[in-house]
């Protein structure tokens, strides 16, 4: 089961740190979040699965194709990825989260596999043009 949620929102002025603060608008997370139009990609990802009620619930796209992008930026292995998620608040943002929590990882490191298989590589270059002629606008 897959529900649509809206993906394109700015969270930096809404994202709550248990510790306080505020993240830095300029970082590169932050920035590359708000480049990537996260919904132009939702139908060819909701494609993926059957629609119906049962079952569990799919993790949004924002999550699947963050994920992977954060592996290949950061060159980590799958298990690394759900940790350093975990870890570090400005990668829970990009993801869309509403808030930093370190308490545990948001998905097993197994998950890695599954989100690979739902990007074709025809959806994965249109993705990588989008993002390289976003990052060449600025």
């Amino acid at each position: 089961m897959y529900p649509k949620e809206s993906m394109q929102l700015s969270l930096i002025d809404e994202f709550y740190l248990p510790f306080g603060g505020k993240l830095c608008p300029d970082n590169r997370w932050v920035t590359l979040s708000e480049m990537i139009p996260w919904s132009e990609f939702e139908d060819d990802y909701a494609e993926n699965f059957k629609p119906t009620n049962k079952g569990e619930k799919a993790f949004p796209l924002r999550v699947a194709l963050g994920a992977l992008i954060i592996q290949t930026k950061l060159k980590l292995v799958d298990a690394d990825v759900p940790q350093m998620i975990m870890e570090n608040p400005y990668l829970q943002l990009f993801l869309g989260f509403k808030g930093f929590d370190g308490q545990k990882p948001p998905f097993h490191s197994s998950m890695m596999t599954h989100f690979r298989k739902r990007f074709t590589p025809e959806i994965m270059m249109e993705i990588n043009e989008t993002i390289v002629k976003a990052e060449l606008a600025r």
